[in-house]
């Protein structure tokens, strides 16, 4: 299989997030040709880029500093497509059916409940649900939010993840994800960063 494309490696982003100067305004969708960083308090990160293909963004995050990154395709910058670990030339294809596409646009109280699979597992229920949020000030910029959960029952485990959407900006960033009530991770933004 085929690298995720824009980005290969954690040390070759990591690199390239050094060397990048960043803007000082407040991001636009605009910026995403560039890049979009959103920074966590414990020095994880999504950088997000538009790709070639509509609706399709490439994310690489890493959940904290230090830790192996992920390179990850998003359809409407939302539901996983295709994921690959850093240093893997392993990449997961997701599938939904209903497709992804199908899914309802974004909204307080929007719900959509599809089979979902990685590929090393049968499909299972997946539930996304949205609700409104405040908005998050970071600095001289605010930006409008939606919040999702997505919950999903994994060889008899339940997994959930919750989810910030930029609306605006048109993406979705992990916050929280816990497996049968046990907190995996949980993130804070701190800041919203251009690549330039």
């Amino acid at each position: 299989m085929s690298r995720l494309p824009a980005i290969s490696t954690a040390a070759a982003l990591l690199a390239a997030v050094a060397a990048s100067p960043l803007r000082a305004d407040c991001a636009t969708a605009a910026d995403l040709a560039a890049g979009i960083r959103v920074d966590f308090d414990n020095g994880g990160f999504w950088l997000m880029r538009a790709t070639d293909a509509p609706d399709t963004l490439i994310a690489f995050f890493t959940w904290e500093l230090g830790t192996p990154g992920q390179s990850v395709e998003m359809g409407r910058g939302i539901y996983p497509l295709r994921l690959q670990n850093d240093g893997s030339d392993e990449v997961i294809a997701f599938t939904y059916d209903p497709s992804y596409a199908t899914a309802p646009p974004p909204a307080p109280g929007v719900v959509w409940e599809v089979m979902e699979t990685d590929g090393t597992r049968p499909p299972e229920p997946s539930r996304y649900e949205w609700r409104a949020a405040a908005p998050l000030v970071l600095g001289e910029c605010s930006y409008d939010l939606l919040e999702l959960s997505q919950s999903q029952t994994l060889s008899g485990q339940r997994l959930e993840t919750d989810f910030i959407y930029f609306t605006a900006l048109g993406f979705a960033v992990m916050l929280e994800q816990r497996l049968d009530g046990r907190v995996l991770a949980a993130l804070t933004p701190t800041a919203v960063e251009v690549m330039e």
